[in-house]
């Protein structure tokens, strides 16, 4: 099983790890901490977190109906959205190096006025 390379996924990120969070890259590039994996080990359990963004990339081994598969999902074209949060517009998941889903934000807004009832649990069981 094989895991798309990082550059098809992250373009300019690059990061070298150890089972032991730590992270390099070179300059100009995007600097990343690497939870689960060794550099080069692309099909074993990992989080990628960027220090400004978070998470930007999940690697897991997942028992599906066709049996066990490499699941991959790249965060990707952060944008500032409030307070200094960035919203990735562009996800990605990948099942054994296939593209699988793309998932693409076109515009996104925080605190538009939406009705409390839309979050209330009761209101959802009853179904309305």
């Amino acid at each position: 099983m094989t895991v798309p390379p990082v550059s098809s996924a992250f373009g300019c990120v690059s990061a070298t790890s150890s089972r032991t969070p730590r992270a390099r890259a070179p300059a100009g590039r995007r600097t990343v901490t690497v939870i689960g994996a060794r550099a080069g080990e692309r099909t074993v359990p990992q989080v990628w977190l960027d220090p400004e963004r978070g998470v930007v990339r999940f690697v897991t081994r997942e028992t599906l109906p066709t049996g066990e598969g490499v699941i991959d999902v790249a965060f990707t074209e952060h944008r500032p959205l409030v307070g200094g949060f960035a919203l990735p517009h562009r996800q990605e998941a990948y099942l054994d190096g296939k593209l699988v889903v793309r998932v693409l934000v076109r515009s996104a807004a925080v605190n538009s006025g939406l009705d409390d009832a839309l979050f209330d649990p009761d209101a959802l069981r009853r179904g309305r």
